[in-house]
């Protein structure tokens, strides 16, 4: 969506009359304040989820016991790629959350792991 037509967007006041006619309910329940899709459904995507996981792990045997060893790492490379994000605009930046990150893929993580079979 170009610069132009998003400002175009975001300054249009919108009265009772129009939303009214397009609402699915019916025209007293609409309220001083209601809400309008900034951006049309299915045009805008987060970015693709890149992540790598890795196990590496060891057998040790000694009689008739086993014992594995392994070490896991989750989201290796540390990847932040956004999940979900706000779409709430008002005209305060104090309450804005235009397209502010609400989450976030999980952190690094490595697990530790012993299993003794016997």
């Amino acid at each position: 969506m170009a610069a132009s037509s998003c400002r175009r967007l975001c300054s249009t006041r919108v009265t009772r009359a129009p939303v009214a006619s397009t609402a699915s309910r019916a025209a007293a329940s609409v309220t001083a304040t209601t809400s309008l899709p900034l951006i049309a459904p299915e045009t805008a995507y987060y970015d693709r989820i890149n992540q790598l996981d890795l196990r590496i792990g060891k057998i040790l045997k000694y009689g008739r016991t086993r014992a594995n060893l392994s070490l896991d790492l989750y989201n290796l490379f540390n990847k932040s790629t956004v999940t979900g994000a706000g779409f709430g605009y008002t005209a305060t930046t104090a309450t804005n959350n235009w397209l502010a990150p609400s989450s976030v893929i999980a952190p690094r993580l490595a697990k530790v792991s012993v299993t003794f079979d016997f």
